[in-house]
């Protein structure tokens, strides 16, 4: 249940090292692509807090994260033994859920459709790490309103809403308009690591199966732009099941 819940909700809304060395990035993620979007060209958070709440019940998960927004997104959860391990790519994503024995796989259509939102590594990669960058969202094809405190995304079956501190213009929080209405995501403790400004708090809400869910993941020990090993083999006597 719970590999289920958190990895609705890394597709939905869809760091770095401590400041030692970091270089900005010119790597390209399409022909039109503005590389400042992009920068760091990936994020390892080799220590990511997950606080899973549901209607007053809680639990906690300790895991990481790798982001490379050209070709992947790693992510895993822990909890005393390793729970789930899950890897979104360019056009599919898989999940293997330890409790069950089973790896869930399929492509990336299907997460978009479930979530109304384009999901890939690098629309995850944007919303990880509060980026406002709009043309990077026009090439997702949302169409960009934007004014002093507020962007609007705008797409079908959801928008969404980014709104700004009036002080410093960095991302508080996204809300969505439309199908997925209710669902939001806000950016706390934002910190300086080298070159960049990114959130460690980030809070995730949305509704699955008539429940209310909230995930507070706490993000520490960051690493920027070093090659991170990806291990993402299926178990022997796992079953595997096609989401279509």
């Amino acid at each position: 249940m719970w590999v289920t819940v958190v990895f609705v909700a890394f597709s939905t809304f869809g760091g770095c090292r401590s400041g030692r060395n970091a270089a900005k990035t010119e790597d390209i993620i399409s022909e039109n692509a503005v590389t400042s979007c992009y920068s760091p060209s990936s994020i390892a958070v080799n220590k990511c807090k997950w606080n899973i709440s549901q209607e007053g019940k809680s639990y906690q998960l300790n895991g990481n994260l790798y982001i490379r927004p050209d070709s992947i997104c790693f992510f895993r959860g822990v909890m005393l033994v390793e729970v789930f391990r899950g890897v979104v790519k360019r056009d599919s994503f898989a999940v293997i859920s330890h409790l069950e024995r089973v790896c869930y796989r399929g492509s990336n259509n299907y997460l978009s459709r479930m979530c109304g939102y384009p999901v890939n590594p690098q629309s995850l990669y944007l919303l990880f790490t509060a980026n406002r960058c709009e043309q990077a969202y026009r090439e997702m094809g949302f169409g960009v309103t934007a004014s002093n405190r507020k962007i609007l995304l705008s797409n079908q079956p959801n928008s969404l809403e980014l709104y700004l501190d009036e002080n410093t213009q960095r991302i508080e929080k996204i809300t969505v308009i439309g199908q997925a209405a209710g669902s939001g995501i806000s950016y706390r403790n934002y910190q300086q690591w080298s070159d960049w400004v990114l959130p460690s708090t980030i809070d995730i809400s949305f509704r699955m199966k008539s429940s209310d869910f909230t995930i507070s993941a706490v993000l520490q020990d960051f690493l920027f732009n070093t090659p991170h090993p990806v291990n993402f083999k299926i178990p022997t006597g796992y079953k595997t099941v096609t989401l279509r």
